[in-house]
């Protein structure tokens, strides 16, 4: 039995040999599974959460790179977070370049969107231009990206 919050939700079982021999099946062992659908969606629990929308404003600043063809994005974004800081909200791919303004055919030309954004207080443009301007300058360390 197979049994969902004390109640039983399905079956599962070996199908004997006799049977297999009678459907012709060779050589294998098998298994049959029941399941009540409709009891398994009864039993679950959805967990959802909320946050509420940030009522201070955010600045949005692009960061435009040469980067080597083969760092992944995600490879970026880690980079990004890696900056602990408390004011980074959002970060977004916007376009790949892929052309003759590049350092070298290693490269490609990449685009990307940082919102900063505090949930306590309206952001000071210095306090912004510093937090970008370290992920920019760690994105040049460790990854060699280049500015554009």
């Amino acid at each position: 039995d197979i049994m969902l919050k004390g109640k039983k939700a399905g079956i599962l079982g070996k199908i004997s040999s006799e049977v297999l021999d009678a459907w012709d099946i060779k050589g294998t062992d098998a298994v049959f599974v029941q399941l009540d659908l409709e009891k398994v969606y009864e039993s679950a629990t959805e967990k959802t959460k909320y946050e509420s929308l940030i009522e201070y404003p955010a600045v949005v600043r692009d960061i435009s790179l040469a980067v080597k063809k083969d760092i992944a994005f995600q490879k970026i974004i880690e980079v990004v977070f890696e900056d602990k800081n408390d004011i980074i909200n959002d970060f977004e791919f916007i376009e790949e370049y892929l052309g003759d303004k590049l350092p070298s055919k290693e490269h490609k030309g990449i685009v990307c969107s940082c919102k900063y954004q505090s949930k306590k207080r309206t952001l000071t443009e210095e306090e912004v231009t510093t937090v970008h301007e370290r992920i920019v300058q760690s994105l040049i360390d460790k990854l060699q990206a280049i500015r554009r």
